[in-house]
């Protein structure tokens, strides 16, 4: 009964690692190539900083799925070789957040593109770090488990499912690349396409909206549009809207500058109108010549 029963638990055992074999790499592949093309995509547009938190979001959004499956699986089946496995797995994942997190702050320019591919390289080297330690300690929990059984080895099945993986991956990145970087240009093209009316609709929102919700947060940093800045420019003067301008100074600047164009319109005016009575001036004289 008991040998019955080994037989059972063996066989069920190798059914899952078959399965897991198969399905594993592909399930990983979509995050880590989703990853991949954000990390193009934030080299392309440093600025940006949309690209650092799609980064968080989509790090963060499947780990409780991932840990809740560990968690059940190191119970089950689980030892201490399963558990190093299971941890430096989920430090993996959480990996490109942690990118997002160190990027979030960078500019146009190729001095802070470097910076982006600098931390990028950090993260490859995590990468190769935890995956070390995944390979040895799941290879040797495998051994231990079903080492006299498994036939090939554990160590090529691991192998298989790690070119499986990056195979995978790779496909998955330069698709999802050219799909991210085709949506990202539609919308700046449609935006760039508003009319003044849905541009100042837009800006007025921000203006209002900016100082309550970034009070707190990354409005915290206290960063401020410079008196010659506006909503309009591009670059890291716009992105300094985002972290808590103040709203009574942008306003103030704003109207300062109305004043000023509304001046120089009526200085414009009254030199064509002095213009126009100089020439009447000398027409007359001319009649009267």
């Amino acid at each position: 009964s008991m040998a019955i029963d080994k037989v059972e638990y063996v066989a069920g055992f190798l059914v899952g690692a078959e399965a897991g074999k198969l399905l594993l790499p592909s399930a990983l592949s979509i995050l880590g190539g989703l990853a991949e093309s954000i990390f193009n995509m934030k080299a392309l547009f440093p600025g940006h900083k949309e690209f650092p938190f799609v980064l968080l979001l989509t790090s963060f959004e499947a780990l409780p799925i991932y840990m809740a499956m560990l968690a059940v699986t190191q119970q089950i089946v689980g030892d201490s070789l399963l558990m190093v496995t299971c941890v430096a797995f989920i430090v993996y994942v959480c990996l490109p957040a942690l990118t997002g997190y160190l990027t979030r702050n960078l500019r146009a320019g190729p001095e802070h593109r470097w910076q982006f591919y600098r931390k990028v390289w950090l993260e490859y080297g995590l990468r190769a770090a935890l995956g070390l330690a995944m390979f040895l300690s799941f290879s040797q929990y495998m051994r231990n488990m079903v080492g006299d059984i498994v036939r090939p080895s554990p160590i090529r099945m691991i192998l298989w499912m790690l070119l499986n993986y990056y195979t995978r991956k790779t496909l998955t990145a330069v698709g999802a690349t050219d799909a991210a970087l085709s949506a990202f240009l539609q919308c700046e093209l449609w935006r760039e396409a508003f009319a003044e009316a849905d541009h100042a609709a837009n800006k007025e929102r921000i203006l209002s909206l900016g100082p309550v919700v970034l009070r707190n947060g990354s409005g915290s940093q206290g960063a401020k549009l410079d008196s010659t800045e506006t909503l309009s420019e591009s670059g890291p003067k716009a992105n300094a809207v985002g972290r808590g301008s103040n709203m009574e100074e942008d306003q103030k600047h704003q109207k300062d500058q109305k004043d000023q164009k509304n001046e120089n319109a009526e200085k414009v005016e009254l030199g064509q109108c002095e213009a126009l009575e100089c020439q009447g001036t000398d027409k007359d004289q001319k009649e009267v010549v």
